[in-house]
């Protein structure tokens, strides 16, 4: 199995994006109990029966989004630069700090479409994770679940050769 990571500077830059967002995800989980613990406190309009009449429901609509936003933006971080491990069964990349999300070569559907930022390259694949929908939106405008890889990875050249032909033999394969 080969590794490709960060190295050097680039790997401070992984680990700074990883530590903010473990923060962001620490404050907006605590945001969300604050605003949560802030329902006890509020006290009910006892005289109408009409739910939106109630404040409380607006603490619980931005518990919500608290979480929503706040989960949301600290995953695309802590997620951004992923290892990537290859081997002749496909790839793993490293996800949420300890994991790591097997892609099978044959759902792997291509590299390097979209409109990632300068300096990257996307990979879309057919199964990875819900939440990494949201990078083939966010990037290509497709609810295909993806992610980025940078240049400054090890062995870049030889890596993105090797995804490309590999997608290009499973796709031959399925044409058959």
């Amino acid at each position: 199995m080969i590794r490709h990571s960060y190295p050097g500077f680039q790997k401070i830059k992984v680990l700074y994006a990883q530590v903010v967002g473990v923060l962001g995800f620490i404050i907006s989980t605590l945001g969300a109990v604050f605003t949560l613990v802030g329902i006890w406190f509020v006290p009910r309009q006892s005289n109408s029966t009409f739910i939106l009449d109630d404040p409380r429901v607006t603490l619980i609509c931005l518990t919500v989004w608290i979480l929503f936003i706040g989960w949301s933006v600290s995953f695309a971080f802590i997620n951004l630069l992923p290892t990537i491990w290859m081997d002749e069964d496909g790839l793993q990349i490293s996800a949420y700090l300890f994991f790591r999300i097997r892609i099978p070569w044959a759902t792997i559907v291509d590299i390097g479409t979209g409109f990632p930022p300068k300096g990257y390259l996307l990979v879309r694949a057919r199964r990875i994770t819900l939440f990494h929908r949201a990078y083939g939106w966010l990037y290509s405008r497709t609810l295909y679940p993806s992610f980025l890889i940078e240049r400054h990875i090890t062995d870049w050249d030889n890596l993105i050769k090797e995804i490309s032909r590999r997608i290009q033999s499973s796709s031959s394969q399925a044409n058959r």
